[in-house]
């Protein structure tokens, strides 16, 4: 399932961010590599689509990022 949500923060540094999901909850973090190469660096405030998958620790994360025109 497709879910919809802004970037709200990305270090370069650590190659990690957070998503914030459109329909409200807590900011899903996100790791460099689970954005699709044509999106480059992701920015704060730019709109993505995403899928989400749990860990074995029970946390909630977003994957499969795709930056939305």
């Amino acid at each position: 399932m497709i879910h919809y949500g802004k970037v709200e923060t990305f270090d370069s540094e650590t190659q990690q961010g957070t998503v914030q999901p459109n329909a409200g909850g807590k900011p899903l973090s996100f790791r460099r590599v689970d954005v699709q190469q044509q999106a480059g660096e992701p920015r704060c405030e730019t709109y993505f689509g995403y899928e989400t998958w749990t860990k074995d620790d029970g946390e909630t994360v977003a994957v499969h990022l795709r930056q939305l025109s």
